[in-house]
């Protein structure tokens, strides 16, 4: 498994250009394979790709309907960041910390 695809494994959601994106831009090469070793800079990963995500909107086409919730998204985001001592950059209600 690679990098990319382990962060992709992370989370029901699918834009494979966010997530090459954020691990560009985290320095993270993600044709390289992923190991327990990686744990921590893919989960940093994840918690750039659920900030993106809080700002979704609803998805719908015809019987298929996708909503993300933006606390549950904020909330996961801050435990990622808690576990590695990292300010969130958000408050519980979702906006944004002076």
């Amino acid at each position: 498994m690679t990098k990319l695809e382990a962060l992709q494994s992370q989370v029901e959601y699918s834009n494979t250009n966010l997530f090459a994106k954020v691990l560009i831009d985290k320095g993270i090469d993600g044709t390289a394979t992923y190991s327990i070793a990686n744990v921590k800079e893919i989960d940093l990963a994840l918690a750039e790709v659920l900030s993106v995500m809080v700002g979704l909107p609803d998805f719908k086409e015809g019987s298929h309907h996708v909503k993300y919730s933006a606390s549950q998204l904020i909330a996961w985001r801050k435990t990622i960041l808690k576990k590695y001592n990292k300010a969130s950059g958000y408050s519980v209600n979702g906006r944004a910390r002076r």
